[in-house]
């Protein structure tokens, strides 16, 4: 990776998970947003923020996802759109995908919905990805927020808009972790290779994504473009 220039972000959280979920059609597909039963999780996945690896600290998140019925007896294709609060402010603008599910039950989870990672005749193509807001992002650079996350899912016909609601996906962000980022300051930009210090409470594993920005690109799309970034595991 070339250093000239780069994004340093650092977070880490413990969350509770409690899933709201809700039956919704369209174009003769049903979805479930599952699972139905409240989780819980030690660390939050930054993946579902699009923050570094689109695989990385979804393993826990296999049973999250999606319940598609489709009644025609040909594949069907929908459009399915996710946005993300933080206490009623937004984390990002509405995610869009076209989604191609084959003739009876299909269950397509949050990390192969992410990843594009499918088996069988089930296809998802990425329409808008996820872009973190402005006002997110600049209160990420003090360490990661607490307080209730929620993940709206919505579908709608191909070719148009999701405006039908499927339900949320609601966590629970604990407020005991405390992580700062001392140097280089969190969120900034530097022109060397840094030496990185860090101070943090509360957890056993913290993630550090570096990105490259190219010229008159945004931090948000520096994080998002995978072959722009790194992802470093920390232990405490």
């Amino acid at each position: 990776m070339n250093f000239k220039k780069l994004l340093v972000l650092l977070m880490v959280a413990a969350l509770l998970v409690k899933p709201m979920y809700a039956q919704c059609s369209v174009s003769g597909v049903s979805v479930d947003v599952l699972p139905k039963a409240p989780q819980s999780f030690q660390t939050f996945p930054l993946s579902l923020l699009g923050i570094g690896n689109s695989n990385a600290n979804l393993s826990s998140f296999e049973s999250f996802g999606f319940q598609f019925n489709n009644s025609n007896l040909t594949n069907t294709t929908i459009v399915m759109g996710v946005s993300a609060n933080n206490n009623g402010a937004a984390v990002f603008n509405l995610a869009k995908f076209s989604v191609t599910v084959p003739p009876g039950e299909t269950f397509i989870g949050v990390p192969q919905l992410l990843s594009g990672n499918f088996s069988g005749s089930a296809r998802v193509k990425t329409l808008t990805g996820v872009k973190l807001s402005d006002e997110f992002s600049k209160k990420i650079k003090g360490g990661f927020p607490s307080g209730s996350f929620a993940f709206d899912v919505s579908i709608g016909p191909s070719g148009g808009q999701p405006t039908i609601s499927c339900g949320s996906i609601v966590a629970n962000v604990l407020g005991s972790i405390s992580v700062e980022l001392l140097s280089p300051v969190n969120g900034t930009e530097t022109a060397s290779l840094p030496q990185f210090q860090w101070s943090g409470l509360g957890g056993s594993e913290f993630i550090l994504t570096i990105a490259k920005i190219k010229n008159k690109q945004s931090k948000e799309d520096a994080l998002n473009t995978s072959s722009q970034r790194a992802v470093v595991k920390l232990a405490s």
